[in-house]
C-alpha cells in the first residue's frame, strides 16, 4: 500500500488556497515534461538550438550532434545508473576525441536531451544521467537521499574515462540538485574534473542556513519531487494528484498539522547526520543507514523509499542541522581538486548558503583554486527571472533579464577555457561579479563580503501607539535609544499564522512581493524609516538585532527588511527569522528560554545587493511565523501532547540597554 495514503488522511483545512495567496501547491519544475513533446524536440533539436544560440549570442553554429543509444552504467554496489550520450556528428564519425561535460540530474535525462544536443553542437561530448532510482534508473536501486551522489558521480568519470572519446578533460553543468551532484565530488576526487559550474545551490546545508527554523515548504517540495521522479520511468505532464501531494498539503494548508513542539533532549530523531554518518564511507553510510530506516540503494524497492521520505519529511525523523549537505558532510574546501564556477541569485533559496561556500572557499581553498574559482549572482529567484516581469522585451533584454540568465548560466567562457585551452577573457575581470538590484548595472568586485563596506546602523524606536500599522508610531533612525521607550506587544496565536509571501523559497510565491497582506496583521510590528535624502546601496551580509521577551519558554521571531516607494509600497528585500531554543546556534545543543525575561538574539538576514533609491524608506516587520515557509512554533517547548499550543504574548524592546537595531553594510563609493 501507498506509505503516504495509510498513514495521512486529508483533513479540512481552515485556510484556502485563496486565502494564502497561491494558485495550486503542486510541483511546476517538472510538471510540463511530458515524453512525447519531448520527443518532438528531440527531432527537430539542431535547428531549435542553433536558432536560440544565433538569438542569445550573435552566432550561428554549424554541424550537426548524434545521440548513442542508452548505456547502464555499473556502480561497485551493484546499482545501474541509465545515461545519454550526445557526441558531436564529427566526433562519432571519426571515432576522435573532445572534452566531456556530464549532467547528473533526478529529474528525467530525457528531459534534458536538448541540452544534451546543444552542447555537442558546441564540441563537447554531453552526458545526462538519471541518478539512482530516478527516471530510467529507477528499476536498478533506491534514490539514496544524496548519499550515493558523490560515489556514483565519481565512478561515472572514471567509466568516462575509458571511453574511445576522453581527452583528458571532463566539467560539469547543471542548477539545484545536478549542482548538489557538482559540489559532491568537487573535493578530493583525484584530478577527475577539470571545471565545475554548479548554480543555485551550495555544499552548506540550507536546513541550516535559517537559524534553526525548519524550511517546511521547501522540505515538502523536495519530497514531493523524489517521491515523483522516482516512481516514474519517463517524465510525465500531470501527477499532482499522487498521494505524497495530498499527504504534505494538509502541513501547508492546516496550521494545526505545521506545528513544531520537538523535545528539548532530540530524542525523537532515529538519525543524526553529523553524529551518524560523517567520517564514513559510502557503504558505511549505506549500511547504517539500512539499518536504521530499513532501506537498500542498490535495489529497487518503492514502498521502503516512501516509507524514508515520509519519515523524513511527515515525521522529521532525522537531524538535518549539519555543517554541510548530506551526501558531503566531510566537505573540505581545502581539498577542493579543481576550479569552481559559483551561480546564484539574491532571491535563491540557497543564496546565504552559496555566499558563505564561496567565502570559506576565498579563505581556506588551494591558493591556486582560488585564484581561478570565481562566482556570480544576479536578480533572481530559484528558476525565477526577477526583472522579467515588464514587457517582452524588458523580460528578455533589461540587465539581469533573461538573456543575462541564459548567458550566466551556459557559460561558455569558462567550459571553452578549462575544456578546450582557449585562452579567452575569463580573467580579465573580478572574481566576484554581482547585480546591484534597483542599480539594475552587474559590477565586479574582488572578494566577498566586500572590505570597503561600512557598517550603517538603524535603531528601533515606538511611541508605543499602533506600532503594528504602516503608518503608526514604530520608526528606525540613526540614533540611538533613550534610557526607556516603549515596550512594544503582539500576540502570537500559532493557529493564526502570518502567511509567507515572497523570498527564498522554491515552489512557494518567490522573490520581491508587495507586502501588504502580511503588514496589515495585528501580530506583525512595523518600523519605518523616513524617506532617505540620498539613495543607498546596501551590498553584503545584513544582521539584525533584536531584544525580545516571551511569556512561553520557545518561540520564533521573523525579521523582514523591505524597502517602501514612495508611493507607499513594500517590497521585501531579505527575510529570515530564528528559533529562540536555538538562538546559539548549537543544534545539538538546544536551550529554553525563560518566560519573561529579555534576551539578546542576533539574526544574519543573509546576503543582498540592493539600492534604496532616494525619496524610498527603509523597513523593518517583526512578527512570530512566516508559514508555510517555516513549520509554526507550539510555543510549548517540547512539553504538551500532539497538537497542542501554547498563545504567547511577545515583547520588543529598543531601549538604551537593549537597543534592537538594523546592521547594514554600506557602498559610499557609488553615490
Amino acid at each position: 500500500m501507498d506509505i503516504f495514503r495509510k498513514h495521512q488522511k486529508i483533513p479540512k483545512t481552515p485556510f484556502s488556497r485563496r486565502d494564502l495567496g497561491y494558485g495550486v501547491f503542486e510541483n511546476v519544475i517538472v510538471g510540463v515534461r511530458a515524453e512525447p513533446f519531448l520527443k518532438l524536440l528531440e527531432k527537430i533539436s539542431s535547428p531549435i538550438m542553433k536558432s536560440l544560440h544565433l538569438i542569445v549570442y550573435g552566432e550561428w553554429l554549424k554541424g550537426g550532434s548524434h545521440k548513442l543509444k542508452e548505456v547502464l552504467i555499473p556502480t561497485h554496489d551493484g546499482a545501474k545508473l541509465a545515461t545519454s550520450i550526445f557526441l558531436p556528428n564529427e566526433i562519432f564519425e571519426n571515432h576522435g576525441k573532445a572534452p566531456t561535460i556530464l549532467i547528473r540530474t533526478p529529474y528525467w535525462k530525457d528531459s534534458l536531451a536538448l541540452v544534451g544536443y546543444y552542447l555537442a553542437l558546441k564540441g563537447y561530448v554531453a552526458l545526462t544521467q538519471d541518478i539512482r532510482g530516478c527516471g530510467h534508473s529507477s528499476p536498478y536501486g533506491n534514490n539514496a537521499y544524496f548519499f550515493s551522489e558523490r560515489n556514483d558521480g565519481i565512478e561515472t568519470a572514471r567509466w568516462i574515462q575509458k571511453q574511445f572519446w576522453y581527452n583528458g578533460r571532463i566539467g560539469m553543468w547543471g542548477a539545484s540538485y545536478p549542482a548538489l551532484c557538482e559540489w559532491m565530488v568537487s573535493y578530493d576526487n583525484g584530478d577527475l574534473f577539470q571545471c565545475l559550474t554548479p548554480g543555485l545551490a551550495t555544499p552548506h546545508m540550507i536546513w541550516s542556513a535559517h537559524n534553526g527554523l525548519d524550511i517546511l515548504g521547501i522540505g515538502v517540495d523536495i519530497a514531493r519531487i523524489f517521491h515523483e521522479t522516482t516512481k516514474f520511468y519517463d517524465p510525465i505532464s500531470k501527477y499532482n494528484k499522487e498521494w505524497t501531494h495530498q499527504a504534505t498539503e494538509n502541513q501547508l494548508l492546516n496550521p494545526k498539522y505545521a506545528l513544531y513542539n520537538d523535545p528539548l533532549d532530540l530524542s525523537n530523531f532515529d538519525l543524526d547526520l553529523d553524529k551518524d554518518l560523517r567520517g564514513l564511507s559510502f557503504d558505511e553510510k549505506a549500511k547504517k543507514i539500512g539499518n536504521i530506516l530499513d532501506i537498500e540503494f542498490n535495489k529497487r524497492d518503492f514502498g521502503k523509499f516512501q516509507r524514508l521520505l515520509y519519515k523524513l519529511v511527515i515525521q522529521r525523523r532525522t537531524n538535518l542541522l549539519s555543517k554541510y549537505m548530506a551526501g558531503m558532510l566531510d566537505y573540505d574546501p581545502a581539498k577542493l581538486s579543481c576550479p569552481v564556477l559559483i551561480l546564484s541569485g539574491w532571491y535563491d533559496m540557497f543564496s546565504r548558503p552559496a555566499m558563505e561556500a564561496f567565502t570559506e572557499l576565498q579563505e581556506k581553498g588551494p591558493k591556486d583554486i582560488v585564484e581561478k574559482s570565481k562566482i556570480v549572482v544576479g536578480p533572481w529567484a530559484h528558476g525565477d527571472v526577477q526583472l522579467a516581469r515588464g514587457t517582452i522585451w524588458e523580460a528578455l533584454f533589461s540587465p539581469g533579464g533573461w538573456m543575462d540568465f541564459v548567458r550566466t548560466f551556459v557559460p561558455w567562457k569558462w567550459y571553452d577555457y578549462w575544456l578546450k585551452d582557449e585562452k579567452n577573457d575569463l580573467y580579465e575581470t573580478g572574481p566576484v561579479k554581482i547585480f546591484v538590484m534597483n542599480r539594475n548595472k552587474w559590477r565586479y568586485e574582488q572578494e566577498w563580503p566586500l572590505k570597503r563596506a561600512a557598517e550603517e546602523v538603524l535603531y528601533l524606536h515606538s511611541d508605543g501607539k499602533r506600532v503594528y500599522d504602516p503608518t503608526g508610531g514604530g520608526f528606525l533612525s540613526k540614533h540611538f535609544p533613550k534610557e526607556s521607550e516603549a515596550v512594544d506587544e503582539f500576540i502570537f496565536d500559532p493557529m493564526n499564522p502570518v502567511i509567507t509571501r515572497g523570498g527564498n523559497n522554491l515552489m512557494l510565491p518567490q522573490g520581491s512581493l508587495d507586502q501588504e497582506k502580511p503588514e496589515e496583521r495585528k501580530d506583525t510590528l512595523v518600523y519605518t524609516s523616513p524617506p532617505l535624502n540620498r539613495g543607498m546601496e546596501v551590498t553584503g551580509n545584513v544582521e539584525f538585532i533584536l531584544f525580545a521577551a516571551s511569556d512561553a519558554e520557545d518561540t520564533d521571531f521573523m525579521i523582514k527588511l523591505c524597502e517602501v516607494t514612495q508611493k507607499g509600497k513594500s517590497f521585501n528585500v531579505l527575510d529570515r527569522g530564528i528559533r529562540a531554543r536555538f538562538r546559539d546556534f548549537n543544534y545539538h545543543k538546544p536551550k529554553l528560554i525563560e518566560p519573561g525575561k529579555i534576551y539578546e538574539y542576533r539574526i544574519p538576514l543573509g546576503p543582498t545587493s540592493n539600492y534604496f533609491r532616494s525619496g524610498n524608506r527603509i523597513r523593518i516587520d517583526i512578527t512570530s511565523s512566516d508559514w508555510p515557509k517555516y513549520n509554526i512554533n507550539a510555543n510549548l517547548g517540547g512539553k504538551g501532547e500532539k497538537y497542542d499550543y501554547k498563545v504567547a504574548n511577545q515583547k520588543i524592546y529598543h531601549t538604551a540597554e537593549y537597543p534592537s537595531r538594523l546592521l547594514l553594510p554600506v557602498i559610499f563609493d557609488y553615490f
